[in-house]
């Protein structure tokens, strides 16, 4: 699931570097579902931690991270909306682009240290 989600932004950051604010606005909504699913896989991986009795405090953290993978992909479609705002706002887009980025970042870390345990 997060390799989908890593392609989908790779795809979105360049759409926004080729200038092209359609295509950008539809990968934006496209990784609504696409994150929230990679999120409710975060989420059910942190129930299943919570329920065999340990902390799991990585799995928390994966799980806040999903949420906030999710934020940024709303927030960028949100921002390069061609219905609400005319030509949207870019440097908002690119700003959630960045966080989903970073988001994706922390969340892959976070996973794959928390297999190891």
């Amino acid at each position: 699931m997060l390799a989908a989600t890593a392609a989908l932004l790779l795809a979105t950051a360049g759409a926004e570097a080729w200038g092209s604010a359609s295509t950008a606005f539809h990968l934006f909504v496209l990784g609504v579902p696409v994150s929230t699913a990679t999120g409710l896989v975060a989420f059910a991986r942190l129930v299943d931690t919570v329920n065999g009795g340990t902390f799991g405090l990585g799995r928390r953290i994966e799980a806040g991270l999903a949420a906030l993978l999710v934020f940024a992909f709303v927030v960028g479609a949100a921002a390069r909306s061609p219905v609400t705002f005319g030509e949207g706002f870019p440097g908002v887009a690119r700003a959630a682009l960045l966080l989903a980025f970073v988001a994706l970042a922390l969340q892959s870390l976070v996973a794959a240290t928390a297999a190891r345990r």
